[in-house]
Order: structure tokens, then sequence, then C-alpha cells
């Protein structure tokens, strides 16, 4: 049944299938888009590039929905401020965390905050 439910599933489908490596030994998964479909396999493109599978090998097939849009960055997060963006005073207090002895100065920046470990202050 699951190679038959594999073979009718139209191709540019998003598939995840299940199916035998290292002898028989143990399975995998191989998530992405249905590029191909042979005789005695079948090809998707996952995020690691083209992944060919044996039809023989196959254990469990189906299609599954589109993956979910990316989420957006957090102001505060470290890949924003990795992309150069300025962090704001509030988000330099709450980066504190435990290292906090209490607030901020008023006419400390939050450019002025020593990072853990910085000794230069």
């Amino acid at each position: 049944m699951t190679r038959a439910r594999l073979l009718s599933i139209p191709i540019g489908t998003r598939v995840v299938v299940r199916y035998l490596i290292e002898d028989g030994e143990r399975a995998t998964d191989a998530l992405g888009d249905l590029l191909e479909r042979t005789e005695g396999d079948v090809v998707i493109q996952t995020r690691r590039g083209p992944e060919r599978v044996p039809l023989d090998q196959v254990l469990l097939a189906k299609p599954v929905p589109p993956p979910p849009p990316p989420r957006p960055r957090r102001a505060g997060s470290p890949e924003a401020r990795r992309s150069g963006e300025p962090m704001s005073r509030e988000e330099a207090i709450s980066m504190r965390g435990a290292h906090a002895t209490g607030p901020l100065p008023q006419d400390q920046s939050a450019s002025d905050v020593a990072e853990p470990g910085d000794s230069s202050s």
C-alpha cells in the first residue's frame, strides 16, 4: 500500500518518506518536494539537497502540508543584534538578567552598559 501511495502522489507535492538505511538496520526520513519517480526509486528535494530513495526500502510515505512561514525576529534577539540593529535601553536592561544589581542611572545610556566579563569599566 505504501509503495502504491507513493507512486500515486503527484510530482511537486511535499512529502515525508521513511525508509531503511544501513542494510535495513536503521530507518530515516526524507522530507521535501517529490522531484522525480522511476521504476526503482524516488528523488526528494530536501533542505540538504536531492535525496534518492529506493522504493524497495520505503516503509511509509505520505503528503504533508507546506512548511510554516518564517517567524519574525524579535527586536532584542541575538539574530537582530548581529544584523546591526541597535539595542534599546529597555532591551539592555532586560539583557542584564541575573547580573543586574538595580536599574541603570538615568544619565547612563544602553551603549555604556558593560558586557558580563568586560573589565574595561
